[in-house]
């Protein structure tokens, strides 16, 4: 991916940092996150990112899209020039709309998919299992 954004002349705001520890900080530093996945259930590390105010470009698979939701782009998966083309619009917007879009990432992870919202979710279906099964049982 390197090599395509350098094509395009991007290789200055590119940074290839190898393998990180510290993730606060890591997605901290990042101006975007990207992930582009070919197959995913519920991404951790798009969630993180988000909790992190990141915006985010991820490819439409598993959860991702709904995950992001309004707060990052969604793009095809195997498409090179979508994600190009993404990262791009993205890398060029001024550094406030990429702001909100993080602000409105970590909002999103918050209310919806904090333990908060999980626990929440997780008594509804089962309250409703449990009444399911007195009115059928």
């Amino acid at each position: 991916m390197a090599q395509l954004l350098r094509c395009y002349g991007q290789n200055a705001r590119l940074r290839l940092l190898g393998r990180q520890t510290d993730m606060p900080g890591f997605w901290s530093a990042l101006d975007i996150a990207v992930s582009t996945s070919v197959g995913e259930g519920f991404s951790n590390s798009i969630g993180e990112a988000m909790s992190c105010a990141r915006p985010c470009i991820v490819t439409d698979v598993g959860d991702s899209a709904s995950l992001i939701g309004d707060a990052g782009k969604v793009i095809p998966p195997g498409q090179p020039q979508a994600l190009i083309d993404a990262i791009l619009s993205m890398a060029d917007m001024p550094d406030e709309m990429r702001l909100e879009l993080g602000r409105r990432g970590r909002e999103r992870i918050q209310t919806c998919f904090s333990m908060h919202a999980a626990t929440e979710g997780f008594l509804n279906l089962w309250k409703g299992m449990l009444n399911h099964t007195q009115h059928t049982g």
